[in-house]
């Protein structure tokens, strides 16, 4: 099951190589042996190894690429879980989740939609400034990282449509929040 996934994510062998040394060590020790199916524990382990990795995948991301399993189990499992296969890591104490940062999502995003170098920068500029907004902050830092991508490139339907596809965030929501972080922004 982990093969597939990893397949089907197109991950870095690092990563998938960690997210199956995590699952041998997670079985051997009975450490997750309340989890019955091996594709929720092989997406749990994807998740861990790619957050040790600090590349950030959504559980969405994850999940698509799962045939049997939801976001909703994965997020719940991953948890419960993570305490306990994250304690040590290759000497190192539990990762802090607020300190992995949006960088690779929007590499990732931006070279899925062929955005120039310079246009990546402006991107993060407009993030990192929508994250100092403390009236924005009730948005989604997905949903704020669409809006950024799509104030950068251009603001039209043909754009609207890709953005949504890449990030995962309805053309409803993009419009909104881009009206919303732009009235805010400009005052």
């Amino acid at each position: 099951k982990l093969e597939n996934i990893s397949y089907k994510m197109s991950l870095v062998k690092r990563i998938s190589e960690r997210a199956s040394v995590l699952m041998f060590k997670s079985l051997e020790n009975d450490k997750m042996k309340r989890i019955k199916k091996d594709e929720l524990l092989a997406a749990v382990c994807i998740v861990l190894a790619s957050r040790e990795a600090r590349i950030q995948f959504t559980f969405r991301e994850i999940s698509a690429a799962c045939e049997n399993v939801s976001k909703k189990e994965i997020c719940r499992v991953y948890k419960q879980h993570e305490r306990v296969l994250n304690k040590q890591v290759r000497g190192r104490t539990r990762l802090d989740l607020d300190q992995i940062r949006f960088d690779g999502m929007i590499n990732r995003f931006t070279s899925k939609l062929c955005i120039e170098w310079s246009d990546r920068k402006k991107i993060r500029r407009l993030y990192n400034k929508v994250n100092k907004q403390s009236s924005l902050s009730t948005l989604n830092p997905l949903t704020r990282l669409a809006c950024a991508i799509y104030m950068v490139i251009g603001e039209d339907k043909e754009n609207c449509r890709m953005v949504s596809l890449v990030c995962k965030v309805s053309e409803h929501t993009i419009i909104r929040s881009t009206e919303l972080i732009t009235e805010n922004i400009s005052k």
